[in-house]
């Protein structure tokens, strides 16, 4: 199973370390789309999987879709990620205060 985590800051960090960790899935299978330039840098140095800036590279190969990011990105993350979301995916979301 491919593992997407959509934010690398500590909500998405945290659940990619508890995924390696727990062996649910391997770095090669753990991937983060991180929007900021400079985050995506460090995350790259923690080795928790492949860091992408881009949602039309990495959406279409994962699995499962963890929504870690701040409740007022949603509308522009939605706008850009919708083109290449499939009806097979799970999504999954971890924002505060979104129902």
């Amino acid at each position: 199973m491919r593992i997407l985590i959509i934010g690398g800051g500590n909500m998405g960090q945290t659940y990619a370390r508890s995924f390696l960790r727990s062996h649910i899935a391997t770095e090669e299978k753990m991937m983060i789309l991180e929007k900021s330039v400079e985050k995506a840098a460090d995350l790259r140095q923690m080795n928790i999987g492949t860091v992408w800036h881009d949602p039309a590279e990495c959406l279409p190969q994962a699995d499962l879709v963890i929504l870690a990011v701040k409740p007022q990105d949603v509308p522009t993350l939605f706008e850009n990620i919708r083109p290449h979301c499939s009806s097979q995916q799970v999504f999954l979301s971890i924002m505060a205060g979104v129902k």
